[in-house]
């Protein structure tokens, strides 16, 4: 449901879905870029970043995209 309202645009409710993901999953790296990427774009920069930091400590190889 979360990517389906970012990719229609609809970042606010993409955030709460992946909020809710990240409690369930804090460890999930692809949530918490998602969750960043939807930050950025409603302009949010602060928590973007820190959405982006979560993100690389949750990553489990950083060479996979």
């Amino acid at each position: 449901m979360a990517e389906f309202c970012a990719t229609r645009g609809n970042y606010e409710k993409a955030i709460e879905y992946y909020r809710q993901l990240i409690t369930h999953d804090p460890n999930n790296g692809a949530s918490w870029t998602a969750l960043g990427h939807c930050y950025l774009l409603t302009e949010d920069i602060h928590k973007a970043f820190t959405a982006y930091q979560h993100a690389l400590y949750s990553v489990d190889d950083m060479n996979d995209p």
